[in-house]
């Protein structure tokens, strides 16, 4: 991809992949009349795309590397979120009424309360991760 990828970058087109909770996202981008081979080339090699069982062992080994950083990183960061949702509803009324048009249009969506009931549930299996891995 990355000689494709250069070409169409030369052209002011771009793509970028993302994951999301309800699936894995593509984006693609700038004014060209090419976009849309751009599109069919990335959905192609996306689709065709096999991985190799080596690569994923050195990807495996490289997360276990950084596991005790990114679980310390998760707590703190939930710890964070849970202070953000408890104040959400203290907020701009803009913002607010933002929020709560976007639950009641979406098949996917949950509330601040929702989530603040599972998040004990996340702290509860970070902790006891973090204190075996922490020496």
């Amino acid at each position: 991809m990355t000689e494709f990828a250069y070409d169409a970058d030369l052209a002011g087109l771009s793509y970028h992949f993302s994951d999301t909770s309800t699936g894995l996202y593509v984006f693609t981008g700038g004014y060209n009349d090419n976009l849309a081979t751009l599109i069919q080339v990335v959905m192609q090699k996306a689709r065709e795309l096999r991985a190799r069982p080596d690569r994923l062992a050195v990807m495996k080994e490289q997360v276990v590397k950084n596991s005790v950083k990114n679980i310390q990183q998760l707590y703190l960061l939930s710890l964070q979120v849970a202070r953000e949702w408890r104040n959400f509803l203290l907020g701009q009324s803009y913002s607010i009424s933002d929020y709560f048009g976007r639950y009641l249009l979406s098949k996917r969506q949950w509330t601040t309360e929702e989530q603040l009931a599972e998040l004990p549930c996340v702290d509860l299996i970070l902790l006891p991760t973090m204190e075996t891995n922490l020496f």
